[in-house]
């Protein structure tokens, strides 16, 4: 999930020497991370003592700083909720191509479907080989942002989707917001600045698929070019595969 403001931090978090973007890994099944990038308790700083709490604004900012990323445990999104997620995006994306491209609305692929080998990474010649699905936030029809932002669309099966996935993206944005008043006293802003930045942000929710990569295709093309993302902070719930590469600050 990608987690976005509405005023843009980069400039004062490079200014405090934290690689951007930072990200946030909720650890879960199998995905093959660096050892030293740190895993940290998020119960030691929404449980823990003033002592606790240090402790981890300390190793939270250590890691942004040195990875540019972190791993996360004991995090408050339930595990029964991310496997009805991964259940329903995973049927999703075995529909028929004809019925996914249904959902494909035309708003630059910020809500909806977008399919296999549209997207780019900065500067890359080939397209990325995925394809993915984006969820934002809902608002009541009288509020005055359900003007401003894209309406979320939503597919017709599985029948569930919408409602899994807009509780995963409370779920996601509540834990993230909870890292960023961790990492509030770091940049020197006070405990609830970055919850008024992104509480009515355009944060999205990216369902990601990879598949088989396809006879013929460019030999230039990987699942996702190296990149760094565009919004405040973006977790990743765990894969259930192999593959996830990170650029740390010695390269």
């Amino acid at each position: 999930m990608w987690l976005s403001g509405r005023r843009r931090l980069t400039d004062r978090i490079r200014r405090e020497g934290i690689q951007h973007n930072p990200v946030g890994y909720f650890k879960g099944n199998i995905m093959t991370i660096r050892q030293s990038v740190p895993e940290l308790s998020l119960s030691q700083f929404t449980q823990g003592d003033r002592k606790d709490r240090k402790a981890f604004q300390t190793a939270l900012l250590e890691g942004l700083t040195r990875f540019g990323f972190i791993i996360v445990k004991d995090h408050p999104v339930p595990k029964e909720l991310l496997t009805r997620a991964y259940a329903a995006s995973a049927a999703f994306f075995a529909c028929p191509e004809a019925q996914k491209l249904g959902s494909m609305v035309g708003v630059d692929g910020q809500r909806g479907y977008t399919p296999f080998g549209r997207e780019h990474a900065k500067d890359a010649s080939a397209p990325d080989l995925k394809e993915f699905w984006h969820i934002g936030r809902e608002f009541p029809p009288e509020d005055q942002l359900a003007d401003i932002y894209p309406p979320n669309v939503w597919p017709e099966t599985p029948v569930n989707f919408r409602d899994i996935f807009l509780e995963l993206y409370a779920a996601l944005e509540g834990a993230g917001l909870i890292l960023l008043d961790a990492l509030a006293p770091s940049l020197k802003v006070d405990q609830g600045y970055f919850r008024d930045m992104a509480g009515e942000g355009n944060s999205i929710l990216r369902l990601l698929h990879y598949p088989p990569v396809p006879e013929g295709a460019d030999p230039a093309c990987v699942r996702a070019a190296a990149h760094e993302d565009i919004n405040l902070i973006t977790i990743l719930v765990a894969a259930n595969g192999a593959g996830l590469e990170l650029l740390d600050r010695d390269g």
